[in-house]
């Protein structure tokens, strides 16, 4: 069984959740702040098993996404969690500029309905995607 909660209530998880995306994605010289962001925490059979990191101003932006390995099944419940809160807030869309080495999370968001956003200089570098959802 899979369970979205509130990050914020598990800042230990966020932290070790938060230190594995930077050990998994250090090739690639990835760096993220979380200062101003708000996390879900995907836990599977009691323990973590990914982190959703997203700004809800001015607009509802994924920023990271990460599963450990042989989690991917707790992906998509946290981008419908994340789907949810912006329907909540009354924004028109959710947006994702996140890091997809290996292009797991372009399929995914692809087969939930999300389009590319190719408006921008970022979505020029190799292994991120930046896609969006309007509702």
């Amino acid at each position: 069984m899979i369970e979205v909660t509130d990050g914020g209530k598990h800042p230990d998880w966020v932290r070790d959740l938060l230190e594995d995306f930077s050990r998994t994605n250090d090739d690639q010289d990835v760096t993220f702040d979380s200062k101003g962001s708000k996390s879900v925490i995907a836990v599977k059979d009691g323990e973590p098993a990914g982190i959703l990191m997203f700004d809800n101003e001015p607009s509802f932006r994924i920023n990271m996404l990460h599963a450990h390995p042989g989690h991917d099944d707790v992906i998509e419940p946290m981008v419908r969690s994340a789907i949810a809160m912006a329907n909540v807030q009354g924004k028109d869309c959710v947006t994702v500029h996140a890091v997809d080495k290996d292009g797991t999370l372009r399929g995914i968001f692809l087969n939930m309905g999300f389009k590319n956003a190719s408006n921008g200089p970022c979505s020029l570098r190799e292994g991120t995607i930046h896609m969006k959802l309007s509702f």
